[in-house]
């Protein structure tokens, strides 16, 4: 499982403030090389367990080239798809 945070970490006071975390983890129906993933999207001040369980957003990425590419691609990939379900 694949958890993303995103933080602010303010330059004048030094708090850090949760902005919303995203969970992705891989849906165990894909190939050797072929990942198939769910990914989803919490709410600003929820925990990734709660993102897991209450999602803001639920996508799913389909036939990501794992072996190939870094995590930074499937966290792209998955924002992405969330963000065009929007429109």
């Amino acid at each position: 499982m694949i958890v993303v945070k995103v933080e602010l970490h303010s330059a004048i006071t030094g708090k850090v403030t949760s902005l919303c975390e995203a969970v992705i983890y891989n849906d165990g129906t894909g190939t050797g090389s072929r990942g198939n993933y769910i990914a989803r999207f919490g709410k600003k001040g929820q925990s990734h367990y709660a993102a897991f369980t209450k999602p803001w957003r639920e996508t799913r990425v389909i036939g990501f080239a794992r072996l190939r590419l870094q995590a930074w691609y499937l966290v792209r990939d998955a924002l992405q798809a969330a963000l065009k379900e929007r429109q």
